[in-house]
């Protein structure tokens, strides 16, 4: 671990602006500039989550992109969602919708971040709370089940 002290405002709103520019590898550049801060302590996990418009972002994209997006994104949202601020904002921001989407995913990495995060958003008896909320939605625990068995019969 580094002595690095965790990125100021000035940094996430220049993150901010790439997530916002029409071009992809803005987004990819973005995301991984995302992974490198959120990888670094809870402090900067918890600056990404307080900035607001971050975590909806990454979800929304992490929604709509093809699978280079997918995988960043929801990489950056498995350790992001280590922050229970980030966690909130990420569960009103449509975080199960995009999970259960993301679990029926056929790409390893994008389904294993994606159980990553469910893991880490889960953190807790309010988000817990939440993620069986989507459970009685669309019956997460059963698919998930479901997902085990296939994953075991494929070798994965």
């Amino acid at each position: 671990k580094t002595s690095a002290v965790p990125p100021g405002d000035s940094v996430l709103e220049g993150i901010e602006c790439m997530l916002s520019s029409p071009y992809e590898d803005s987004h990819l550049q973005a995301s991984r500039a995302l992974y490198l801060i959120a990888s670094h302590d809870d402090e900067a996990r918890q600056k990404i989550g307080a900035s607001g418009m971050l975590v909806p972002r990454l979800i929304e994209m992490a929604a709509q992109q093809g699978l280079k997006m997918r995988r960043s994104m929801i990489q950056v949202l498995a350790l992001t969602l280590l922050d229970d601020s980030a966690s909130s904002l990420a569960w009103k921001s449509g975080l199960g919708e995009l999970l259960f989407e993301l679990l029926q995913d056929t790409d390893l990495t994008v389904l294993n971040h994606s159980l990553m995060s469910l893991s880490n958003a889960s953190r807790g008896a309010k988000h817990c709370q939440m993620a069986l909320a989507l459970d009685e939605e669309v019956g997460l625990a059963k698919y998930l089940c479901e997902l085990g068995i296939t994953r075991l019969e494929q070798g994965l």
